[in-house]
């Protein structure tokens, strides 16, 4: 939406100083490169939800949410056979046993990373976390009960996402209360 405000007013911008000519050639090249925009976006975002609907079918009543690895994750990707950088988006699974997180592998299918059951995690808060550029941005970390911790960062969030704008409440938060509950009705130790 934002942008498209902006390429409305810097076309008017190029009438008032360069006439309709100039006016259309901006609107042309803006036109394209929203295109541009779409095509290499759109492919990538309709996967994502195609691999989050492919391990909801095997795990019923999961939890499932994108998100971006951090720098807790680093020794996990490294170990991969095709090692992936950290900073990578994939599906965390969190359900009846515990956690899931998943990264593609070099054949582009999905490839278990970390696995935690919920007797190894201490607790779930959203807090703000470092991503892989040393950033800090909302997250969700878990402790761990060796005292490590593991965070992410949730990314193109559908269910929790429609219900962050609803409620006006971060969408980490979200995610670590859902979580957080998820693991108090199987592990009632926490």
């Amino acid at each position: 939406m934002l942008y498209c405000l902006a390429a409305v007013g810097y076309t008017v911008a190029m009438v008032v100083r360069h006439g309709w000519t100039g006016a259309l050639i901006t609107g042309l090249v803006l036109l394209a490169t929203t295109v541009l925009i779409a095509a290499l976006l759109v492919p990538g975002l309709r996967a994502i939800r195609r691999r989050n609907a492919e391990l909801a079918a095997t795990r019923p009543g999961c939890g499932i949410v994108t998100v971006q690895t951090t720098l807790s994750q680093a020794a996990a990707l490294a170990a991969l056979p095709d090692p992936r950088r950290v900073g990578t988006a994939g599906p965390l699974v969190y359900g009846s046993t515990g956690i899931e997180l998943w990264v593609l592998g070099k054949d582009r299918s999905l490839v278990k990373r970390l696995e935690l059951p919920w007797s190894a995690i201490v607790d779930v808060y959203p807090t703000v976390v470092r991503n892989f550029r040393g950033t800090t941005v909302p997250g969700v970390r878990l402790t761990l009960t060796n005292g490590n911790f593991q965070d992410v960062i949730p990314t193109y969030p559908s269910e929790l996402g429609k219900q962050a704008r609803a409620t006006k409440t971060p969408v980490a938060t979200l995610l670590a209360s859902d979580i957080s509950s998820r693991r108090t009705a199987v592990w009632p130790r926490a």
